[in-house]
């Protein structure tokens, strides 16, 4: 968000933690980082390494982020760039936005988050759209596939929403080089 503030680009981030403060974010963010580093230890295996190349280099480009993060986020949250969500729900009118993203959540924790959760916030999320949304990445944190996906583009198809898993040129999470794409009709493909 930072990043793409800098670069003059309109945008928004959603998070439930985004009625913290400031330095209560950074303790987290710290603790977060340091858990997910661990626990990345038992499980390299399951990473492309390529860009990264070791969990270090990991470390530092996830430090750099929350560090840029933590940088803009006292002004950015007073600007309305950082806004307090629980998801399934998103307070933003009807085609609010032309794309919206959701990044390592819904599929990553599918073991915690539901079908019907995955349903009413995807729901939600394609309400605010005008063009297009992309959800990434369609694994759980054990590297496998979400087991409800066909499901999922079989219950789109019948809601009338344009849906579609497309390759994307990016893969950290081993097999996660795909996200889900929904469309409006009139948007381009």
């Amino acid at each position: 968000m930072a990043e793409l503030h800098q670069m003059g680009i309109d945008a928004v981030a959603c998070d439930i933690v985004f009625n913290f403060d400031a330095t209560t974010l950074q303790a987290k963010g710290q603790a977060d980082l340091a858990h997910v580093m661990e626990r990345l230890a038992d499980v390299t295996h399951n990473y492309n390494w390529d860009f990264y190349q070791n969990i270090a280099k990991l470390t530092e480009y996830r430090q750099s982020a929350l560090d840029k993060f933590l940088a803009d986020y006292p002004n950015g949250r007073q600007a309305g760039r950082y806004i307090h969500t629980v998801l399934p729900k998103l307070p933003f009118g009807d085609r609010s936005f032309d794309l919206v993203l959701s990044a390592n959540l819904l599929f990553l924790y599918s073991d915690c988050l539901d079908y019907a959760f995955h349903w009413q916030t995807i729901l939600e999320l394609y309400r605010v759209c005008s063009q297009e949304v992309r959800i990434y990445p369609l694994q759980g944190k054990d590297a496998q596939k979400y087991p409800l996906l066909d499901n999922l583009l079989n219950d789109l198809n019948h809601a009338g929403i344009s849906a579609e898993v497309v390759n994307v040129p990016w893969e950290f999470l081993k097999g996660s080089n795909q996200m889900l794409r929904l469309w409006r009709c009139g948007s381009q493909k």
